[in-house]
C-alpha cells in the first residue's frame, strides 16, 4: 500500500519501506520513529 494517511499507515503497517534517492529499503522502527527523523 502506498499512503499518506498518518493514521492509515499506523493502523495497518507491519513494515514500514522508505523510497530515497531511486532506492527502497526497510525502516526499522515504527512511523512515529521516521516521523522524527525527518524533522531533524
Amino acid at each position: 500500500m502506498v499512503s499518506y494517511d498518518e493514521r492509515l499507515i499506523t493502523a495497518s503497517m507491519d513494515e514500514l519501506w522508505v523510497v530515497s534517492q531511486r532506492k527502497v529499503a526497510p525502516f526499522h522502527g515504527n512511523f512515529q520513529n521516521y516521523k522524527k527523523l525527518l524533522q531533524s
